[in-house]
């Protein structure tokens, strides 16, 4: 039976064949590893559904893989190849499917409509802001596909679909999900309520993410805890869905405050506003807004509202925000009252020792900030009383970091006692006497410190000042930010200026795509 079909060649041109083929294979397979999404599809249709019913065409044609499309070889005709399979419908005449025919033409359909719509969806659409989702991209390339091989292998379906039947019903009932996450998830994107990127809520109670996928099956989310959720499409229909995103990208947020009723509204709401004025991460426009909301049994309460970009940021905005609000009542005395009754059970004499040794404590630091220069030609007593209470003392051992190179500057560091030094990145050592301070360069600009603080041989004593506590003096005092920008524009001039790494001169372009090619065609 062989004779009938077989066009010449040999068992050496089949070897040939069938190592070439899984050399090809083994390449494509490499890049599906490589790449993801619609690129790795294609690899791994070429590797998985191409190449071997190709193989296989090759060898069993003898080098002729278009006799698997010639229906007049008796090859292709008997049942007992297993390529071929018989189909045999209640009405209509009888048939035989190649199974290699098939997928040979399934796979070109499916590689070239993949490609196809990639090239369409990236250049045409992308550049007219038209998002062609990859819900809509399954449904017309499965279409193109179905119906490409349809037409090209001429499949009779309609005997097929006549002889179905009962198993029609059966098959709707099976896929009845299927389907309706399909239409659920069309419905959705015909709306347009929500795109990938969007922050959105599913329910009343239920949890919000960013979407950051959209399929034929579902919706896939990413919440703030960096958990993936995948929603199916038919339950985000019978849901209501809040879009953070829409109908404009900023989207609002409120924060309550009280204060007591001796601190006037007009005075609480311009320090309010300020606050959020000055907080990078609130919107400028339209601007952040302060209401007087009621007047409580204890409080009168404040509502801030204002709005922000980035939905992810929110609670770390509004930390931002609540810890400056703290410092700032702080500093401009107003009270923030609260309706907690505090019993302290303890001995008079207990309490009175606690009570004068917190006095001591805060009466050295107040004695010690006073002494400073750069704190005493800008503030009052009153300020320093403020920076003295919002401030801790600590104390290091030898050789003890104290801050290290990386790490965000929060604070600023005042040494009191002992020495410390500052550690550059060359190795260079500094020392920092009593009196003098480190970590302005990353207080200020809020950015990564630029070296290591250890403390000196003796030990030290240093007095930690937090970022928004000095927030709220430097707006106060302009003229005291200006001279720690000076130090610190001083400083950064002191530091090692950093090797720049050499840059390798561009290859000519026609070795890097040698190597391009090479890498390609290299199977490991």
């Amino acid at each position: 039976m062989a004779s009938s079909f077989r066009r010449g060649g040999g068992p050496g041109m089949n070897v040939f064949f069938v190592v070439f083929g899984l050399y090809l294979c083994s390449i494509f397979l490499k890049q599906a590893l490589r790449h993801k999404g619609e690129i790795r599809s294609v690899f791994l249709a070429l590797a998985l559904f191409l190449l071997p019913p190709f193989i296989a065409a090759s060898v069993i044609y003898e080098g002729n893989v278009l006799g698997a499309f010639d229906k007049s070889l008796p090859a292709n005709q008997d049942p007992a190849n297993w390529w071929v399979v018989p189909i045999t419908p209640e009405k209509g005449e009888p048939w035989h499917l190649n199974v290699l025919a098939t997928l040979i033409t399934v796979s070109l359909l499916y590689v070239g409509v993949t490609v196809f719509l990639w090239l369409v969806s990236s250049v045409f659409l992308k550049r007219r802001g038209i998002e062609l989702l990859s819900m809509h991209r399954a449904v017309i390339k499965w279409f193109l596909v179905i119906a490409g091989a349809v037409v090209l292998l001429r499949i009779n379906l309609w005997p097929v679909l006549l002889g179905m039947g009962a198993a029609s019903i059966v098959l709707g009932f099976a896929l009845k999900e299927m389907l309706e996450n399909l239409f659920t998830g069309m419905a959705l994107d015909s709306e347009g309520a929500f795109h990938s990127g969007d922050w959105i809520q599913v329910g009343e109670n239920g949890p919000i993410g960013r979407v950051y996928e959209k399929n034929w099956r579902s919706t896939k989310l990413i919440t703030l805890k960096d958990e993936s959720i995948t929603v199916p499409n038919r339950l985000l229909g019978g849901e209501k869905i809040l879009c953070f995103n829409k109908p404009d990208p900023l989207f609002a947020r409120t924060l309550r405050v009280g204060t007591s009723y001796n601190d006037p509204p007009v005075k609480v709401k311009e320090i309010l506003r300020d606050i959020l004025i000055r907080e990078p991460g609130v919107a400028k426009s339209p601007p952040p807004r302060v209401r007087t909301i009621e007047y409580g049994d204890f409080a009168i309460t404040y509502e801030m509202k204002f709005w922000i970009s980035d939905y992810r940021r929110h609670q770390e905005i509004n930390d931002s925000i609540m810890t400056q609000v703290w410092y700032a009542f702080k500093f401009y005395d107003i009270q923030i009252p609260f309706p907690i009754r505090t019993v302290h059970l303890k001995e008079q004499d207990q309490l009175t020792k606690e009570e004068a040794k917190i006095q001591d404590e805060l009466a050295t630091k107040l004695s010690f900030l006073a002494g400073l220069d750069f704190f005493k030609r800008h503030m009052t007593l009153r300020d320093l009383d403020l920076l003295a209470r919002n401030s801790f003392r600590r104390h290091y051992v030898s050789g003890e970091p104290i801050i290290q190179r990386g790490e965000i500057g929060d604070a600023l560091y005042l040494v009191m006692e002992g020495t410390c030094e500052v550690v550059l990145p060359d190795g260079q050592r500094r020392q920092i006497r009593p009196g003098q301070y480190f970590g302005e360069i990353g207080l200020l600009g809020a950015s990564a410190r630029t070296a290591d603080v250890v403390a000196g041989k003796e030990g030290s004593a240093v007095l930690r000042v937090d970022k928004y506590c000095m927030d709220v003096l430097f707006g106060r005092y302009p003229d005291l930010l200006g001279e720690f920008e000076q130090i610190r524009n001083a400083r950064k001039q002191e530091l090692p200026a950093e090797e720049e790494p050499a840059i390798a001169p561009a290859p000519h372009p026609l070795l890097r795509a040698a190597r391009c090619i090479a890498d390609f065609l290299r199977p490991w």
